[in-house]
């Protein structure tokens, strides 16, 4: 069957951003660059992958887990996909991005939007999809459900 169609698939995007609140109170040493990749994954109907062997609607997938890699290591041409100018841009800009955090310890890219540190007390994401650009912690009513629960966890 197919999977619901509901913003929050899965919890993880709770524990980056757990993890981004914390790491960015501890003592300063290093900064924390969050971003929320949503662009929606070009699959040509009828594709199978792997990780969904029991899908059949693959087109319909969306922004899932692993989609951001081909466009940070500029190598989408590696699978068939409807590839467009829209994520050959993205591709660009993110590859700038990691880049330039790999050589300087901060994601810059020509012609993008700054990527400023992860700040806990004004919480924002870039993000990187058919949009590029900081916006507010995404399910964030989600997020503050799950604070409020592990508060009574033992």
């Amino acid at each position: 069957g197919k999977a619901p169609n509901h913003p929050v698939q899965s919890v993880d995007w709770y524990d980056s951003v757990k993890w981004c609140n914390a790491r960015s109170e501890w003592a300063g040493k290093a900064p924390v660059y969050y971003y929320h990749f949503n662009r929606a994954a070009p699959v040509p109907a009828g594709t199978k992958l792997a990780n969904f062997a029991n899908r059949d609607d693959l087109e319909n997938l969306g922004a899932f887990h692993t989609a951001d890699v081909p466009y940070v290591f500029g190598t989408l041409d590696v699978r068939k996909w409807n590839w467009n100018s829209t994520d050959r841009n993205l591709s660009k800009i993110m590859q700038g991005y990691w880049l330039a955090f790999a050589r300087g310890g901060r994601p810059r890219a020509a012609g993008a939007p700054d990527w400023p540190a992860f700040d806990a007390k004004e919480p924002r994401v870039m993000l990187l999809g058919d949009r590029i650009g900081l916006a507010p912690v995404p399910h964030r009513d989600a997020y503050d459900f799950f604070d409020r629960v592990n508060r009574y966890q033992p």
